[in-house]
């Protein structure tokens, strides 16, 4: 992305004229032809000028300028607002700013949204999040999103279209997802390009699994990471995808930068898992996956997919570290918004734990937890399998749990059937202490009411 300000830093003699500017700018940004061509004629239009002599760069100021750009160009309020903000930036210490100016357009219009924008969405639905160069001379549009799962206060979604057109990796060879170069363009380039400060508050950081290849059993898929953005591995684009529905078209921008396009409209795109071994990666061809892979260094459209928070009530997890379930999302509702019968998954802090055994001797524990909403209990029961790290569990520990809330003897309690152990914000550990400490006597009274008799077995 377009750093003017460095590049006037570095080689301050190309601001003698418009053309010198503009060959600067290909020669540096080959790609950027949109926003290229906004800066130099902003700079061709006066617009530098009247920056450099501005005692004050206030909101009217700048709405002044991003309206002569529109007017006079018929440019995009997106690539107008964007391109003063460059200009602003380079004259920052002279310039006294007595507003805030927004990023991009995304900073004023997607500041009204939040994750309860999208509590209502289901699998199948297009929402829009972020924005994007989508035109064939980059001109920028929101980007359409489909949702492929909906889970615990959290959505999967993928880019209705592909994006853009890359190599998985720059370096050949022997490269997994944890080490690509497209995992870092779409975690760095991409995601600050993307998105503003809005959308990041309900991007979630996923943990991006490195699943195997099932038909290429021995190939190295490399280490388990966290991103807030990825490609689909063989096993989610199988689960998610049916016959038929996985091919994908691409935008303009991305046909602008295929050349090799044949105009069947029909991309072929990256999935994250190794091929049959680590020079190569899956993809999508046509209506199918090609677990093989191709060569990492060749070009393929890029989806990109992200988890986001569609309930300001949702509650992440910052790490997961797994005793039942490996592949548990880290979202969960609050304690608060629990229904009965639903299986959901809940973060909390342990109140209460204690081991008991059923009349038949089935061995199970009591877990009064809470999170900042409130405060539940209920039974698990203990598995051969984990019983040695359930039982290191204590007070004072925060889970990451997946269950029902069930009713018995007119009493609701939670039943616990996965549990694993979590990290949480130090924001979140505090909003949890303090309902604690706000409702101490209720918690105290709660686990001193535990029951067995009033609890399901």
């Amino acid at each position: 992305m377009i750093n003017l300000k460095d590049l006037i830093t570095k080689y301050p003699e190309c601001l003698e004229s418009a053309s010198k500017l503009r060959s600067y700018l290909v020669d540096i940004y080959p790609e950027e032809k949109a926003r290229i061509r906004v800066i130099v004629d902003s700079f061709d239009c006066g617009i530098y000028e009247q920056m450099k002599g501005a005692d004050l760069a206030d909101k009217l100021f700048i709405s002044g300028l991003c309206k002569k750009l529109e007017s006079e160009y018929g440019y995009s309020n997106v690539l107008s607002i964007w391109c003063i903000e460059q200009w602003v930036k380079i004259f920052n210490k002279d310039l006294v700013i007595s507003a805030p100016i927004f990023d991009t357009e995304k900073e004023c219009v997607e500041s009204k949204k939040n994750a309860d924008t999208y509590k209502n969405i289901k699998v199948g639905d297009i929402i829009t999040l972020g924005q994007y160069p989508q035109g064939a001379n980059g001109e920028i549009k929101p980007i359409e999103w489909q949702v492929l799962d909906v889970d615990n206060g959290s959505a999967l979604i993928i880019s209705r279209y592909a994006l853009d057109y890359k190599k998985y990796d720059d370096d050949f060879p022997f490269v997994n997802w944890d080490d690509c170069s497209l995992r870092k363009w779409l975690n760095s380039d991409f995601y600050n390009e993307a998105f503003g400060s809005a959308d990041n508050a309900i991007i979630i950081t996923t943990n991006v699994t490195a699943d195997e290849n099932k038909y290429y059993k021995d190939t190295y898929q490399g280490k388990d990471v966290k991103d807030k953005v990825f490609l689909l591995s063989i096993i989610q684009a199988s689960k998610y995808f049916a016959s038929g529905k996985m091919i994908c078209n691409g935008t303009d921008y991305y046909y602008a930068k295929n050349k090799s396009d044949d105009g069947s409209k029909n991309c072929c795109w990256w999935l994250r898992t190794s091929g049959k071994d680590t020079n190569f990666a899956s993809y999508f061809i046509g209506d199918c996956i090609f677990e093989r892979g191709c060569y990492t260094y060749a070009e393929h459209a890029v989806r990109p997919a992200m988890r986001i928070k569609i309930s300001e009530n949702t509650i992440i997890a910052d790490e997961i570290y797994p005793i039942d379930d490996p592949d548990m999302v880290n979202s969960a509702v609050s304690i608060k918004t629990l229904k009965l019968g639903d299986e959901v998954n809940i973060i909390g802090e342990i109140q209460d734990i204690r081991e008991r055994e059923t009349m038949t001797g089935k061995p199970y524990l009591i877990i009064h937890i809470a999170d900042f909403s409130g405060q539940t209990s209920g039974v698990y029961y203990l598995k051969k399998k984990t019983y040695t790290k359930i039982k290191e569990l204590q007070v004072g520990d925060t889970i990451i749990a997946r269950g029902t809330l069930t009713e018995y003897n007119e009493m609701k309690s939670f039943k616990f059937n996965k549990i694993n152990k979590c990290k949480l914000s130090d924001e979140l550990i505090d909003k949890i202490k303090r309902f604690v400490a706000n409702n101490k006597d209720a918690i105290t009274e709660e686990s001193k009411c535990i029951d067995d008799s009033a609890l399901p077995f």
